[in-house]
């Protein structure tokens, strides 16, 4: 689904708009919530909780560049906010906390070299493994899809995914 369309759906209040919104956006912003906070459930809190107050609070009425950017830097700065929650961060992850929210972190470079980063982890992954992770993670697709298209029980995909997140976490951890 065209994010411009997306977005038309949305400004005029229709609900399939948003489930468009979700379906599409769901797991990579929580992939990216999960990147910065280095907790599966508090990512998706943080995530869900996003989606919600942008549903109710109609913010989607502001968004007036890209859908995506918006949703990457909301989404962002929210996990920075859980971040500072947290209280419990050393001088140095202060720093970082503040250059990621910095406005000027969605430039072209660094955005680059986040993703430079995401294939070096993601290539790191054994072929098995990467493959469930960029299926269920990157193509939004089903656990069941993935089990189906690999010839896997669901419980193998899930396994595989939970050592993916595992992986990719640690490399990212080594990236910074």
């Amino acid at each position: 689904m065209d994010d411009v369309l997306i977005l038309e759906q949305l400004k005029a209040d229709e609900a399939l708009g948003f489930k468009n919104l979700f379906d599409k956006y769901y797991k990579q912003l929580c992939l990216q919530a999960f990147i910065l906070l280095d907790n599966s459930e508090e990512a998706e809190d943080v995530v869900q909780t996003f989606f919600l107050k942008l549903w109710q609070e109609k913010q989607y009425h502001q968004i007036e560049t890209s859908l995506k950017a918006y949703l990457k830097s909301a989404v962002r700065n929210a996990c920075l906010n859980r971040i500072k929650q947290r209280k419990s961060f050393t001088e140095g992850s202060i720093e970082d906390a503040s250059l990621l929210a910095d406005e000027n972190s969605d430039n072209v470079l660094e955005n680059k070299e986040l993703q430079n980063q995401i294939e070096k982890a993601l290539s790191s992954l054994p072929d098995h493994c990467r493959k469930i992770f960029t299926m269920v993670a990157l193509e939004n697709k089903k656990y069941q899809e993935a089990a189906d298209e690999l010839g896997v029980s669901i419980n193998t995909v899930k396994t595989q995914l939970k050592r993916a997140f595992s992986k990719m976490r640690e490399q990212m951890i080594r990236f910074k």
